[in-house]
Formats: C-alpha cells, structure tokens, sequence
C-alpha cells in the first residue's frame, strides 16, 4: 500500500502557497476559461514576431522573387508561385528556425503579465528560485537527454530508426539552436507549468494540476505536422512527468532543461524531428523507417513513437516514487 500511496501521490509545494497568497477560490471552469484567453493572446504574440524573419527570408528567397517576377509579367500562374513559396517554406534555413525558437520564448512575457496584473502574484510563485539553479539545470538537462538517448536507441534495437554513423559533422550554428532551445523550453514551461499548472494547484490537488496542464499542453500540438494520436498521448505524458517533476523539484528549472535537452537532443545531436519541426542541421543523422513509424514516431519526430511512451512511462513512474524536495513542501494540503 506504501507503494501504491508514494505513487499516485504528489505533494503541495511552496511555490503553490505563493501562488495562493490572498486567493479567492476559482472554479475549474473558470481557470481553464481564464487560461484559453491567455494562450490565445501568447500564441497571437508569437506568432506575429515569428512572422517577421519568415517574412525576410520568403522576400531574399531568389526562386520565390524569380516566381513573382514571372507571375507579375504574365509568364506564370499563381500555382507556380504557391508551389514555390511551399517548396521555400519547407526549407526554411536553420537561421529562420532559431530566431523562431528564441521568439517562442515571448509566452513568458505573457504569463508573467497575467500572474502579475491579475492573479497578483510574483515569478517566485511560477517556479523561479535562485539557490540552486546551476545544479537542478545540469540534473535536468541530464535526465531529459538521457531519456531522448533511452528512447532513440530503444527505437533502433526494435528497428524502428537507422543511425547514419558515418553522417557525423558539426556546424556551428548548433550552439545557437541549443541556447534556443532553452529559450522555447522556458517559455512553455512558464505559461504551461509556471502559471497554468500553479493556479489550478491553488484550489485542487497537484495530481489534479499536472493532469490538467497536461491536457492542454498536448492540445497545444494538435496543429503540428505529422501529428497523430501517439504523438499526443505521448505529449500528454510528458506533459504529465514534467508538471510531475516541477512538484518533486518545487521549481520549473529542472522541467525547462529537461525539456530543452529532449528537444536539442532530439534535433540537433540526432537530427530527429521536434514535434513535426523541419530536420534541422544536427551531429548524426537518424532515420525513420517508414513502415514501422508506430515505433519510431514517423515525420512527427520520435516523441511520436510507442518506444518514446515506453521510456516515459518509465520515467514517470521512478520520478513518483522519488521523495519530494524536503524545503519546498507546503505546510497545507487541499483536499479536492
């Protein structure tokens, strides 16, 4: 039973009690409500500022200007054109995807506002502390590439993926992709985790919170290319392991590097696609097999695999039955 109850069981964290400070209960429906239009504007917000270097890149693009030539004098079709933009959009170079990725870091400029104009609460109660920070990024980082590694090679052993050994190089460039990815990782993990996860966790249990964000963390990615329903089941869990790991930690240090490192991992060392991303330039090239995408993810990345669920799956369970950091446990409990 010991088990059992050390399992299913996360407990309330300061930062929670923070978050609580002069709170007024709030129904879920209206959390959730209150969460929507505030995703919405942070998206919209992204969104706008990505258009920018995507904008620059489609107009110094020469086959897209040479296709608004032409169609401009007569001598082709506006199907000529939207192939050509298609075909440039598709190979969107790796400096349009890391200003995009820094960009996606601006949902913390939203979140924060929120928290802060209306919620009246500071960034301590999203998740940020100070004293140890160093030491939980590296402990994150190295759990989040190493279940990226776990997954991969799991694929590989079940012939899921081929690994191009001999495609080993490195270009520079990967250096900015793993600060943006740190970025992007921190960004979600504010709006998703730092706010949304916190305030729900205001007024119902932690377990409650995590699966709750969980939801909405995975809905987020129905958009993506290749997606399916694997790939957000998948999303879901570690949505669900990394809200999990923000109550063990008391911080979303931890869960952002974790998060950074599975999606740099993924992309840049193994040349994976991120949840649907284009393959960016990467250490080693990894293949999908087509006929067997049940394991390998397929085109949406390997997070979109049964090999990825597996080792999620794993992980959560021995995250759960790992004690909760003893200086961020609440002295209350909701009973919701």
């Amino acid at each position: 039973m010991d088990f059992l109850r050390r399992l299913f069981s996360l407990k309330r964290t300061k930062m929670v009690d923070e978050a609580a400070y002069n709170h007024i209960p709030t129904p879920m429906g209206r959390s959730v409500l209150h969460f929507v239009v505030v995703a919405i504007i942070a998206s919209l917000l992204v969104g706008i500022l990505q258009s920018i270097p995507i904008f620059i890149y489609l107009m110094t693009d020469k086959g897209i200007l040479k296709s608004i030539t032409v169609y401009l004098y007569g001598d082709g079709t506006m199907e000529d054109y939207a192939n050509a933009v298609e075909l440039a959009i598709f190979n969107i170079p790796p400096w349009v995807q890391v200003a995009s990725l820094f960009i996606s870091s601006a949902y913390v400029l939203v979140a924060i506002f929120y928290c802060k104009k209306y919620e009246k609460r500071g960034i301590s109660s999203m998740g940020i502390r100070k004293n140890g920070f160093l030491p939980e990024f590296l402990i994150g980082y190295l759990i989040g590439a190493g279940m990226l590694v776990a997954s991969l090679l799991f694929a590989y052993a079940t012939r899921g993926v081929d690994i191009l050994w001999s495609s080993i190089s490195f270009e520079p460039i990967i250096i900015l992709f793993f600060l943006a990815f740190i970025f992007q990782a921190f960004g979600e993990e504010m709006l998703f985790r730092g706010y949304f996860m916190t305030s729900v966790a205001r007024d119902y249990r932690p377990a409650v919170a995590v699966a709750v964000s969980s939801v909405a963390f995975s809905l987020m990615h129905l958009g993506n290319s290749g997606v399916g329903i694997l790939s957000i089941l998948n999303t879901f869990l570690m949505g669900f392991f990394l809200g999990a790991y923000v109550f063990k930690r008391g911080s979303i240090v931890g869960a952002t590097a974790i998060h950074a490192a599975w999606n740099f991992v993924q992309g840049n060392v193994f040349g994976v696609s991120v949840s649907g991303m284009n393959v960016m330039p990467s250490v080693i090239k990894v293949t999908p097999i087509n006929n067997l995408a049940l394991l390998s993810g397929g085109t949406y990345g390997i997070e979109g695999g049964l090999c990825a669920t597996v080792i999620i799956i794993i992980a959560t369970v021995l995250l759960l039955l790992t004690k909760t950091k003893n200086t961020e446990i609440s002295d209350f409990e909701v009973n919701f």
